[in-house]
């Protein structure tokens, strides 16, 4: 068991809010004055100063925990590990999330859209068991080597656990954490 391919969902797993509580699109715009230090930090996107605001005061923000796993993803890739990172997710707005992708950035500086690369996003309405097997597909890895990080305990995380059982799941019922990643670390022997 190597970890090889790492999953994750988008909504509430690597960002917040999630797509289906917006009412419009984000916006790219400068960063209004009342903007909390966690937004400051966690709404970085490529356009410095600028975030993705959603209303007046609120931005898209991406969680710590995100951060720290794909940037050691990206670091890892950097070295010649063989590892891949990958978004399944059912969003009711593929275009807004792609937004987000487009602009958002992690705490090593890369853009989401380049931790995930084009072919290893699957965002469309299915649920996760169909986007888990079209990445193995397109990858080859083993559902062994794979870690998947979804909020959504019932309707994801159980249904991958009974249908695809050698994946390893991991429930972030309040976004991917810093002690997720560093248990998913620990079970594939990569600390």
């Amino acid at each position: 068991m190597t970890l090889r391919l790492v999953i994750f969902d988008l909504d509430h797993t690597i960002w917040r809010p999630e797509m289906c509580d917006l009412t419009a699109a984000p916006q790219l715009k400068p960063a209004p004055s009342n903007l909390s230090p966690t937004a400051l930090k966690e709404g970085r996107t490529i356009k410095e100063g600028h975030f993705l605001m959603i209303g007046e005061d609120a931005c898209m923000q991406v969680f710590e925990g995100a951060s720290i796993a794909l940037s050691e993803i990206n670091r890892w890739k950097r070295e010649g590990r063989n590892i891949q990172a990958a978004a399944a997710s059912k969003s009711d707005v593929p275009n807004w999330a792609r937004i987000c992708l487009d602009y958002l950035v992690v705490d090593d500086g890369t853009v989401l859209a380049e931790c995930f690369p084009d072919e290893l996003v699957e965002l469309y309405k299915a649920n996760k068991e169909e986007h888990l097997q079209r990445l193995q597909e397109k990858t080859g890895v083993a559902y062994s080597d794979m870690a998947f990080f979804d909020d959504e305990r019932h309707k994801n995380i159980v249904r991958i656990e009974n249908e695809l059982p050698h994946v390893k799941t991991y429930y972030v019922p309040h976004g991917m954490t810093r002690e997720a990643w560093e248990e998913a670390k620990t079970e594939f022997g990569m600390k």
